[in-house]
C-alpha cells in the first residue's frame, strides 16, 4: 500500500491510500491541539457526548439507525494525549460502495458520502443536552474509579502522575473527577468551539475511492473545519531533568508492582531514535529480552518484567509484578541489566533477534491501514520516519555501539512501588 498526502484548505491534510484489498474502507478525522490541564476533563467528554445526538439525528437511537442504514457502518471516538498535545477524533469502518446492492445503488445509496455526513454532524452539529452530559460524566467517573481494579495499570498511571507532575498532560485521578463534576454545558461548548477553531485537522482514508473524490466529500461536509490555519505544531522537548524520586503506596492487591521511570533524552525526531527503539527491544521487550531472561527466568524475582519506550517524551518505563519482599533485589537487577547494555554487553544474537522482532512488527503493520495513518500523523507532529519502510531501514542500520551510547545517557528518574496488602492471602 502507498500513502499519498493531499493538502486541503487551510492547514488541513488528507492522508490517502487507494486500495481494493479490503472489503471495508477506513476513514478518520483527527483534531490536534496543545494540551492544557484545564481542558483535560472537557477533552475526555466532548466527543462521547457529541455522539449521543446531533441537530439532524435527535437521539442516540436515531444515530444508530442511520449507521444501520449505511450497511452497519461503525463510528467511534478516539482520544489520547501524546506528549504535550491532545489528539481527538472519529474513526469509521464502512462497507465499500461496490458491495451495495443494485437496488440501493439505483436509489442513490452512497456509503462513503453518508458516513462523512454522519461524522460531520457529530463533530460540527452536536446537541449537548444536560441529560446526556450528566450521563456521560457519570460514565467517565465510573471508568476512572474502576481503574484501581487493575493493579499494574493503576501503578503505570501513578508512575506517570508522579514523574510528570505539573506537566499540562498530567492530572491525578481525584482532581480529574472533580473537574469532570464541575463541567457545565457552557464550558463544554466553549472548549468545543476552541477545538474546532484552533486544532490542526487531519483526515485519513483507506479504500477504493480516489483521493480527489474523498477530498471533494471533505470539502462538502467539513468545510467549517477547513478555514483556519493552525500552523506548525512545535515538537515538544525530551524530558531531561531527573528527580531521583522514590514513592511507595499501598493497595488491596494480592501482588505488588514495581515501576521505574527513566529519561533517555531521545525522541522520535532525534538521530538516536532507532537505537533507542532497539535498546528497549533488547532490554525489556518479549521473551528474549535481558529483563525477562535475567530478572524473571534466571533469578525468579518477579512474575513478569518488561520495558516500554515512549518515543514522544523519551521516557522509558520498566514494570514488574513482584512479591513485596523482593523489591530491592528486583530493582537492583533491573538497573544491572541496563548497566550491562551501557558497557556494550550486547551480543550479535541479541541485536539480530531484536531487529527481526521489529521487522516482524513492520510486516504485520503493512496489513493495517491504521498503522500507515499513525506513521504519517506522528511524523507531522513529532518528526521521525514518515513510512513503515523508512522505519525499517532506520532500524537496519543501527549498531550495538549506538545502542550502548543511548543506554549510557539513560538516567533513572522515579521509582514507584505499589505494595499489595493482600499478598499471600490466596496461598495454601
Amino acid at each position: 500500500m502507498e500513502l499519498k498526502t493531499y493538502r486541503l484548505s487551510g492547514s488541513a491534510v488528507l492522508d490517502h491510500i487507494r486500495t481494493d484489498s479490503f472489503k471495508k474502507a477506513r476513514l478518520s478525522v483527527t483534531l490536534t491541539l496543545p494540551a492544557d490541564s484545564n481542558d483535560l476533563a472537557a477533552m475526555s467528554l466532548v466527543l462521547p457526548i457529541s455522539m449521543r445526538a446531533t441537530e439532524k439525528y435527535s437521539d442516540f437511537a436515531t444515530l444508530c439507525r442511520r449507521c444501520d442504514d449505511l450497511y452497519a457502518a461503525d463510528i467511534g471516538d478516539t482520544g489520547a494525549i501524546r506528549g504535550k498535545y491532545t489528539v481527538l477524533g472519529l474513526r469509521a469502518a464502512m462497507l465499500c460502495n461496490r458491495y451495495v446492492t443494485d437496488a440501493d445503488r439505483e436509489n442513490g445509496v452512497d456509503i462513503t458520502d453518508g458516513v462523512m455526513e454522519l461524522m460531520s454532524q457529530i463533530i460540527l452539529h452536536p446537541r449537548l443536552s444536560e441529560r446526556d452530559i450528566e450521563n456521560e460524566k457519570a460514565n467517565q467517573i465510573n471508568r476512572i474509579k474502576a481503574r484501581v481494579n487493575d493493579s499494574f495499570g493503576f501503578a503505570v498511571r501513578r508512575l506517570r502522575e508522579v514523574m510528570q507532575k505539573g506537566e499540562p498532560c498530567i492530572m491525578e485521578a481525584q482532581e480529574t473527577i472533580s473537574r469532570i463534576e464541575a463541567l457545565t454545558r457552557e464550558s463544554l461548548e466553549e472548549y468545543r468551539s476552541r477545538l474546532l477553531r484552533d486544532a490542526r485537522v487531519e483526515f485519513f482514508y483507506c479504500g477504493p475511492e480516489s483521493g480527489e473524490r474523498i477530498g471533494e466529500l471533505i470539502e462538502k461536509h467539513f468545510a467549517p473545519l477547513l478555514g483556519s490555519d493552525a500552523g506548525e505544531l512545535p515538537v515538544p522537548a525530551a524530558r531531561l531533568a531527573c528527580e531521583g524520586r522514590s514513592v511507595t503506596e499501598e493497595g488491596e492487591y494480592t501482588q505488588s508492582n514495581l515501576l521505574l521511570g527513566f529519561c533517555t533524552g531521545v525522541r522520535l525526531c532525534d538521530a538516536e531514535f532507532y537505537a533507542a527503539e532497539l535498546m528497549n527491544e533488547i532490554y525489556g521487550e518479549g521473551s528474549t529480552s535481558k529483563l525477562f531472561l535475567n530478572v524473571r527466568e534466571k533469578r525468579s524475582l518477579c512474575y513478569f518484567c518488561a520495558s516500554d519506550y515512549d518515543e514522544v517524551t523519551g521516557i522509558l518505563t520498566v514494570g514488574c509484578g513482584i512479591d513485596a519482599d523482593t523489591w530491592d533485589e528486583a530493582q537492583a537487577e533491573i538497573l544491572a541489566q541496563l548497566a550491562e547494555m551501557a558497557k556494550g554487553n550486547i551480543s550479535d544474537e541479541e541485536l539480530e533477534n531484536a531487529k527481526q522482532s521489529i521487522y516482524s512488527d513492520c510486516r504485520e503493520a503493512e496489513d493495517h491501514p491504521e498503522d500507515y495513518e499513525e506513521f504519517s500523523r506522528m511524523a507531522r507532529t513529532f518528526g521521525g520516519p514518515v513510512t513503515i519502510e523508512e522505519y525499517r531501514e532506520g532500524i537496519a542500520g543501527v549498531t550495538a555501539e549506538q545502542i550502548s551510547a543511548v543506554a549510557q545517557k539513560t538516567r533513572l528518574d522515579t521509582v514507584y512501588f505499589l505494595r499489595g496488602t493482600l499478598e499471600g492471602e490466596d496461598e495454601e
